[in-house]
């Protein structure tokens, strides 16, 4: 009776894989509406 290794399930990797995809996807494609946003926080916090 050694210590058993528990693996983890696969499906907990399916999180951090969701986050990279859409880390991914924002890198290459800023939507229209997400993009006015941004530039309108960059406008409140001062940048010209």
């Amino acid at each position: 009776p050694g210590p058993r290794s528990r693996s983890e399930p696969l499906w907990s990797a399916v999180p951090p894989l969701l986050l990279a995809a859409a880390v991914l996807v924002l890198g290459v494609y800023v939507p229209q509406p997400l993009s006015d946003f941004l530039h309108r926080a960059a406008l409140a916090v001062g940048a010209e």
